[in-house]
């Protein structure tokens, strides 16, 4: 089975070399555990160094402000997104609209995932996509009114993404600091593995953990493991264990 690799150091080597190409993944944690950073990893490696186009889809951060982190840590993320390799979008471009009405108003200030299908239906093949971040569940999950109805609209989303041969990373908040506990919980059932990033205090210090919770068709490592976001980014230590 092919391997899709973060790239992320430290981290490759916990999954047998790399997600499943094709595969979706959660990736889960409570607010500053790093999720958006680890996804922009995902994307912005595998267009510089694994020749795989990526899409980010950002809901609750500005594009703008993806950017600026990206620069930060080093990321080539001008370079690509001018030479059309990467795309971030901000979801909030997709909700122009004619409506007059308050509730209308309202009811487009969401974004739901038929939103992001439609978009992704002819982008995926004229872009030249391999890789796919939404970021986050949760800004979509708002839209849908049970339980019920989201769970039928995630598992829709997760089979289209799925027939687009993309692999992709779902970003989805925890209840919990140690990460393993999605607010919605239906995601963790219907995705192809779980990683889940940790926040937790620690002898008066917040520590940053993460764990292969799941992950189908992988002989995955399952420790948790600490990790830093030094001067180019996570650097997950590999050979350590919490």
């Amino acid at each position: 089975m092919k391997r899709v690799q973060t790239g992320i150091q430290g981290f490759d080597e916990l999954i047998n070399g790399g997600f499943p190409e094709g595969s979706i993944n959660i990736i889960s944690g409570p607010a500053g555990a790093a999720k958006s950073l680890f996804a922009l990893h995902f994307i912005i490696n595998g267009a510089e160094r694994y020749n795989e186009n990526g899409v980010y889809f950002t809901i609750e951060e500005s594009a703008e402000s993806l950017i600026k982190t990206a620069r930060i840590f080093g990321f080539p993320v001008d370079r690509l997104i001018e030479e059309k390799r990467v795309f971030i979008i901000d979801l909030g471009q997709l909700k122009e609209g004619n409506e007059t009405s308050l509730e209308e108003m309202e009811k487009r200030e969401m974004i739901n995932f038929d939103t992001i299908k439609n978009f992704l239906t002819n982008f995926i093949g004229a872009a030249g996509i391999k890789r796919v971040v939404l970021d986050s569940l949760n800004g979509v999950a708002i839209y849908y009114n049970t339980s019920e109805q989201l769970r039928a609209e995630i598992f829709r989303f997760m089979r289209f993404l799925r027939a687009k041969s993309v692999t992709s990373l779902i970003v989805s908040e925890s209840l919990v600091r140690s990460g393993e506990d999605t607010k919605s919980g239906i995601e963790t059932f219907i995705g192809d593995s779980i990683v889940a990033m940790g926040l937790e205090k620690f002898e008066g210090e917040y520590r940053r953990t993460i764990t292969v919770v799941k992950m189908r068709h992988t002989r995955h490592d399952t420790a948790t493991h600490p990790f830093l976001i030094g001067e180019n980014g996570i650097e997950v230590a590999s050979e350590m264990n919490l």
